[in-house]
């Protein structure tokens, strides 16, 4: 197989998510032979001290299932954004490369073999800065195995340590405020797939105005400034099951459909590493069609409102 790079996993009070996402892990063959970090965040109010150490306990109830278990506690709440960036940079300090976990993020068996391999396969390719275990649903649309595109998804994801490094030593990369003065009109429009995307420069906005306090937005940023690349494969590996509202900054919402019960090894790269145009006209329209769909949706809605009142 090669090498087993290690996992960090960040987990808080959320004990039967923490459940789901170790055990789709522990269907990975290489789960044996992998080194596994846990970082618990702290409580936020006293109220959460038996789901944190409710969640502890069942994670020390895997530590046979993995090649070695670290757990780190935090005393203190840092938030989910302090408590990714420090554990992955305690990580990166020691490692060359680790795989990134939250615990709502159920993986497929062939999760941690697509993640080795994609490793160490762009490890000395610098033009790749990132590593998704996540795609949308479209890969009925579209050809290749994987794909390098411009935009960071951080469900379930790689990188390595001089990658973040970079991020790391540059702390204007972290600044909503510095990102919004040096990102012109048409930086944001690419940023956003040219339009033809989600928002996401809407996170920077609201990071700024302290509405959330995201880290991802930031790495995407930074990996963007330095015209870097993710990739993604065709089929999405893994499953957010936080969608339920019960994460930090989630609100419930309708859970994408993926099937994680596929045997196709995902192990053909893109021989040009530059990015997948034709991919990136796909996922366009799908962006689209979410768009209208959502559209839609706001007008039924409005128009229910009104025949009630009428009503």
């Amino acid at each position: 197989m090669g090498k087993y790079n290690s996992i960090s996993l960040f987990a808080y009070k959320r004990p039967y998510h923490t459940f789901r996402t170790l055990k789709a892990l522990v269907n990975n063959p290489e789960s044996i032979h992998t080194n596994l970090n846990v970082f618990i965040d702290g409580p936020k109010f006293s109220s959460e001290k038996n789901k944190i150490s409710s969640t502890i306990k069942l994670i020390e109830q895997f530590k046979n299932n993995f090649k070695k278990l670290t757990i780190y506690k935090s005393d203190v709440n840092k938030g989910l954004s302090s408590s990714i960036f420090d554990g992955v940079s305690h990580i990166l300090k020691e490692e060359s490369s680790t795989i990134v976990l939250e615990d709502d993020i159920v993986t497929s068996k062939n999760f941690l073999k697509y993640m080795n391999q994609s490793i160490e396969y762009f490890r000395g390719k610098p033009k790749v800065w990132h590593i998704s275990a996540y795609n949308y649903p479209i890969y009925r649309k579209i050809n290749p195995e994987t794909f390098l595109w411009r935009v960071m998804h951080c469900w379930g994801w790689a990188t390595w340590s001089d990658r973040w490094e970079s991020f790391k030593k540059n702390e204007l990369s972290r600044d909503p405020f510095y990102l919004k003065d040096i990102f012109s009109k048409q930086m944001i429009k690419r940023f956003n797939l040219d339009r033809n995307g989600e928002n996401w420069w809407a996170q920077v906005e609201s990071n700024a105005n302290n509405e959330i306090d995201s880290w991802a937005i930031f790495w995407y940023a930074h990996i963007f400034l330095n015209d870097g690349l993710c990739l993604n494969p065709k089929y999405s590996l893994i499953k957010n099951i936080g969608l339920d509202g019960s994460g930090t900054f989630t609100v419930p919402r309708k859970e994408v459909i993926v099937n994680l019960d596929n045997d196709v090894n995902y192990f053909i790269y893109p021989n040009d590493l530059n990015e997948d145009f034709e991919t990136v006209r796909k996922l366009k329209n799908y962006f689209y069609k979410i768009r209208f769909i959502r559209l839609l949706n706001k007008l039924i809605s409005i128009f229910k409102f009104f025949k009630n009142k009428i009503l």
